[in-house]
C-alpha cells in the first residue's frame, strides 16, 4: 500500500522531529508498504491572510508574536553558524516528495496515496486546526489514520470552542491514534470513543535500525548527556543546578541544546547519527524532551526528565508511567539524584515494548491490511 505520510520535518536542530519520521517509514516499510513523506510547507501560505487571523483579530498574541521572532531569528542564525546537517540526514534517509506543498496546492493536486497518515509528533498542536494535519485533502477513497498523535500544551485543548473545531475533521479518520491520555480524552470529548493510544514510532523499530546509523564512540570518558530543549525559564531545574550535579558526581558534560535554548554553557552541535552514539554511550542522561527521554530507554541509559514549568507533561507522563518508572522525573534537584541511583529492570521494559509492537502491528493490519 502506498501512504503519503504529513509531519514535521523541516527542523535544523530537533532531533526527535527527524527520528520520529525516520522510524515511521521504517515501521511502515517492515510491514511491506511504500511509505513517502509529504513536504508540506506551510510557510508557502498566504502570510498577509494568516497575519491578519493571527494578530489583527487577536491583538493580545502580538507581543509574545515578536518575541517567538526574536527568538526564531537567534535560532535560525545559531543554525547556520553550527549546521547539524539535517537536511543530509533527510535525503539520505526518508522517501520524500519532490515538490514542497502549500496548503491550496495540497488541496487541489495531492500525491496519490491508498493511505494517508498524520502523525507521530505534536501535529495538532495549534489551537487554530491546520486542515491539512487533519488529512482534509486527497481522494476519499483513501483511508486516513492518525499515527500516535499529540494536541499543544494547555487546556485549552479540552474547551468546547477547540472540540467543536476538530470533531468533523476526526470523524473521517478510519482509525484514530494518540500518544498521551490528554490526547485520548480530547478524542473522547469529540466523540471518538474508538481512539486508541499508539506507541510513538521510536519505540516500535528494532534497535539495529538506529545501531546502523551511529557515527564513531564520543570516547572512553564516562559523561552526561544534557540534551535541552527552549528557553531555561520554561523548565523546574536551572542549568546552574543541573551542571554543578554533574560535576558532584565526577564525570563530564555533554550539552546539546535545540529550539532556543541559549545560555553560558559550552554546547556540542551533533548531526542525528553522533546525537544517538551521545545517547547510547552516556552514562547518565538529563533532558527535557520526549524524544530524549524515549532514546534513553531505547539504550538502557541512567536518566532524569526535568518537567516544564506551570507546562503540561503528559506526553512524557503518559511513557513513563507504562513502564513504571515514573520516579525518573525529577522536579527538584534531589529527584535528579534519585533517579541517578535507581536501578531499572530493562528486560521488563524491553517485554513490554515488544507487547505493544505486536498490538500495534495487528491492529494496523486490521485497518490498513497487509502487503
Amino acid at each position: 500500500m502506498k501512504i503519503g505520510i504529513i509531519t514535521f520535518w523541516s527542523s535544523k536542530d530537533n532531533y526527535g522531529q527527524l527520528l520520529q519520521l525516520f522510524a515511521l517509514q521504517t515501521f511502515l516499510k517492515e510491514l511491506g508498504h511504500e511509505p513517502f513523506l509529504i513536504r508540506y510547507g506551510f510557510w508557502k501560505d498566504d502570510l498577509i491572510s494568516k497575519l491578519f487571523k493571527e494578530y489583527f483579530l487577536l491583538p493580545w498574541r502580538i507581543p509574545r508574536a515578536i518575541k517567538n521572532k526574536i527568538t526564531e531569528r537567534k535560532v535560525y542564525k545559531s543554525n547556520i553558524v553550527h549546521e547539524r546537517k539535517f537536511a543530509d540526514f533527510l535525503s539520505e534517509n526518508i522517501l520524500y516528495t519532490e515538490q514542497v506543498y502549500s496548503t491550496k496546492e495540497l488541496i487541489q493536486n495531492p500525491p496519490a496515496a491508498d493511505c494517508y497518515i498524520t502523525g507521530s509528533d505534536q501535529v495538532w498542536g495549534a489551537l487554530n486546526p491546520n486542515p491539512i494535519f487533519f488529512l482534509q485533502f486527497g481522494s476519499k477513497e483513501s483511508k486516513r489514520f492518525s499515527f500516535a498523535a499529540s494536541f499543544g500544551d494547555g487546556n485549552s485543548f479540552l474547551k468546547d470552542r477547540y472540540i467543536y473545531k476538530i470533531t468533523s475533521y476526526l470523524k473521517e479518520f478510519d482509525m484514530v491514534t494518540v500518544r498521551d491520555y490528554k490526547a485520548l480524552e480530547i478524542c473522547k470529548k469529540a466523540g471518538i470513543n474508538g481512539c486508541v493510544l499508539f506507541p510513538d514510532p521510536t519505540l516500535l523499530i528494532d534497535m539495529s535500525n538506529y545501531n546502523s546509523l551511529l557515527s564513531s564512540n564520543p570516547g572512553t570518558d564516562k559523561y552526561c548527556l544534557v540534551y535541552m530543549l527552549e528557553e531555561e525559564q520554561k523548565t523546574k531545574i536551572d542549568m546552574d543546578d543541573i551542571a554543578a550535579f554533574v560535576k558532584s558526581i565526577g564525570i563530564k558534560m555533554i550539552y546539546v541544546a535545540s529550539q532556543g535554548r541559549f545560555d553560558k554553557y559550552i554546547k556540542q552541535y551533533p548531526t542525528i547519527p553522533q546525537f544517538l552514539s551521545y545517547v547510547k554511550n552516556a552514562d547518565f542522561v538529563i533532558t527535557n524532551s520526549f524524544h530524549g527521554t524515549v532514546f534513553s530507554i531505547m539504550y538502557h541509559r541512567k536518566f532524569a526528565v526535568i518537567p516544564k514549568k506551570g507546562g503540561n507533561n503528559t506526553r512524557v507522563d503518559t511513557l513513563l508511567s507504562q513502564y513504571g518508572l515514573q520516579k525518573h522525573i525529577a522536579k527538584k534537584l534531589p529527584m535528579i539524584i534519585a533517579a541517578y541511583n535507581d536501578i531499572v529492570d530493562w528486560n521488563l521494559v524491553d517485554d513490554i515494548n515488544q507487547k505493544k509492537k505486536k498490538e500495534t502491528v495487528a491492529l494496523l493490519k486490521k485497518v490498513i491490511g497487509e502487503e
